[in-house]
C-alpha cells in the first residue's frame, strides 16, 4: 500500500476576522498570510459602484465610504433563524442601514442590494452565499 501525503486546509470564520491554516504530513501548521502578509482577514465582503465584488481589507475600507455595500460580521447569521437574538443583535448593531428581509422557506436573515447598472434591479443575497464569495 502506497501512503498518500496529502495537506489537510482548516478555515477558523469569525465575526471580525478569518484565519486559514495548512497541515501538511510531517511538517507543523502554517497559518496561511493574505495578500498583505497578514495572518488575520477581516470577514467582509462588499461591492464596488461597477458590480466587482470586494473581499477582506479592501471590503473593510470601502465600508466607510459605502457601508450599504459592505457586508460584514455574517457568521454570526449563518444557518440562523432570523427571530434568533443573536441574530437580532447582530442586524441591530452591524447591519441596521441594510436592506433585510426574511426567507418565507427557511425563516432566514436575507439583503437586498441593487445589482449595478442603476436598472432598479436587486439581488436577494444570504449571509450563507456572502461567506462563499
Amino acid at each position: 500500500v502506497v501512503s498518500q501525503k496529502k495537506a489537510i486546509l482548516g478555515i477558523d470564520i469569525g465575526n471580525s476576522f478569518m484565519k486559514v491554516a495548512v497541515i501538511q504530513h510531517g511538517r507543523l501548521p502554517d497559518i496561511a498570510t493574505n495578500t498583505a502578509s497578514k495572518r488575520k482577514t477581516e470577514t467582509a465582503v462588499g461591492f464596488d459602484n461597477n458590480g466587482h465584488r470586494l473581499f477582506a481589507g479592501d471590503a473593510a475600507n470601502a465600508k466607510t465610504r459605502t457601508p450599504l455595500q459592505v457586508y460584514s460580521q455574517l457568521p454570526s447569521l449563518l444557518g440562523v433563524s432570523a427571530e434568533h437574538p443573536l441574530a437580532k443583535a447582530a442586524l441591530e448593531q452591524f447591519m441596521s442601514s441594510h436592506e433585510v428581509s426574511v426567507d418565507e422557506e427557511r425563516g432566514t436573515v436575507v439583503f437586498t442590494h441593487p445589482r449595478p447598472g442603476h436598472d432598479g434591479s436587486v439581488m436577494k443575497l444570504s449571509p450563507e452565499e456572502l461567506t462563499a464569495m
